[in-house]
């Protein structure tokens, strides 16, 4: 039973590191195109939405980083 949710917890951590790295990407890319072009992402898309995202998986991602 243990191991299952051992289990769990790496692949969450996993999927929470993705979604972190692709966000933060999307962000940086979508806010540069913001700066070029006013309005143009903001429009269509929070950008602070996107960015409490970036916030919330880097935390996870950093805090369940394993300790060598």
């Amino acid at each position: 039973m243990v191991k299952i949710k051992d289990e769990y917890k790496k692949f969450i951590i996993i999927i929470a590191s993705d979604i972190f790295y692709i966000s933060l990407t999307a962000f940086i890319f979508f806010s540069l195109i913001e700066l070029a072009r006013h309005r143009f992402v903001a429009s269509y898309l929070n950008l602070n939405a996107l960015l409490m995202l970036v916030v919330i998986t880097g935390v996870i991602t950093v805090v369940s980083r394993p300790t060598e």
